[in-house]
């Protein structure tokens, strides 16, 4: 993939004037109407040269005036003429996009052109969405690259543009990265990686004309890795206290487990005990009842008994003393005051 560079002057011409000539320049970033536009879009795409710097300067100026749909795909069709221009001008968009300002033709046109790669690459962003955007990214790209190598350069082209538009930033990363490094595995086996980095950095440093773009270049993608690297140990950092803190807290309630559980038996034990012990004074307790009912019938029995014999005694001592009372009252000169001793002798014995 060429490299990201600033947009070169293009043949754009003032809205409303005629077209200009062919390798006529004009003054640059100048918005052409969507006629025009139009057919200078086709003009660059029909030239021998390289149309790619042409046609970023023109998305750039964007068209005057509203385009309409069927303009703009009238623009994306006219692209088709040309392999590849789609896939390279959407990577300096998606790049303008990401990183700059672009205008409002150039976020349709970029967003056309993502939509018709999403589908051709079977990409869907639904599915690098939450904490497993990483893994699911990387295991994507592994999949989905195709084996020929005629198909995977555009694949790659468009997976870029795709990845651009991804919001997380470690996911998006992770999908570059994982796209670079399906690029180095089909390429050239590097031995010895260290070597080749320094090698690239000699390179750079001993041109004739010194190229700071090219060791910032070389800088950027290091620091990028550094940052994600320092950001994956302080996740780490956070894991590991995070799981210290859950072991110390798991501890803590294994011991209160342990300590409740300890209570529970206790807490069982003396209830078995309890139990036994309640169990041993219902027994006693229906043994004092049996007991209690066995007297109660003997000295019921006693008293029966004791009634029977007194009530024999008193019967005879009153039938006695009746008998005497009848005796001294039934003759010729009854004895009254006999026959009334004996009465009250018989009240005497019933008062007993």
């Amino acid at each position: 993939m060429e490299q990201i560079e600033q947009p070169a002057n293009d043949n754009s011409a003032r809205a409303g004037d005629s077209v200009p000539k062919a390798g006529r320049r004009l003054k640059k970033n100048l918005s052409l109407d969507a006629d025009n536009f139009l057919i200078q879009w086709r003009s660059h795409l029909s030239s021998k040269k390289d149309p790619l710097p042409a046609l970023r300067s023109m998305c750039k100026a964007g068209i005057n005036g509203d385009a309409s749909d069927a303009v703009l795909q009238d623009i994306i069709s006219a692209l088709a003429g040309r392999a590849g221009i789609a896939e390279r001008l959407a990577l300096h968009l998606a790049f303008q996009l990401q990183f700059g300002k672009p205008n409002s033709f150039t976020r349709r046109l970029l967003r056309q052109l993502r939509t018709s790669f999403e589908t051709s690459i079977s990409y869907d962003a639904s599915e690098f969405a939450g904490y497993r955007g990483e893994s699911s990214i990387e295991g994507w790209v592994i999949q989905n690259a195709p084996k020929e190598s005629s198909e995977f350069e555009l694949w790659l082209r468009r997976s870029v543009v795709v990845f651009l538009e991804i919001a997380d930033s470690t996911v998006r990363f992770t999908g570059l990265l994982a796209i670079l490094r399906e690029l180095s595995r089909r390429g050239k086996k590097l031995s010895k990686p260290e070597r080749t980095f320094v090698q690239g950095i000699i390179a750079a440093l001993a041109s004739a004309r010194l190229k700071p773009g090219r060791i910032l270049n070389f800088y950027s993608g290091i620091q990028m890795i550094e940052l994600e690297r320092r950001d994956i140990l302080d996740r780490e950092r956070h894991l590991q206290m995070t799981i210290r803190g859950s072991q110390d807290t798991i501890h803590s309630h294994e011991q209160k487990i342990a300590s409740l559980q300890a209570e529970l038996a206790a807490a069982n034990n003396a209830s078995a005990l309890n139990d036994s012990t309640m169990a041993a004074r219902d027994l006693e307790i229906q043994s004092l009842k049996e007991q209690l009912r066995l007297v109660d019938r003997h000295w019921e029995g006693v008293s029966e008994q004791q009634l029977a014999k007194q009530g024999g005694a008193l019967r005879g001592k009153v039938q006695h003393e009746l008998q005497e009372a009848l005796l001294a009252l039934d003759r010729e000169n009854p004895n009254i005051e006999m026959a009334l001793n004996r009465l009250r002798r018989i009240e005497g014995i019933v008062k007993e």
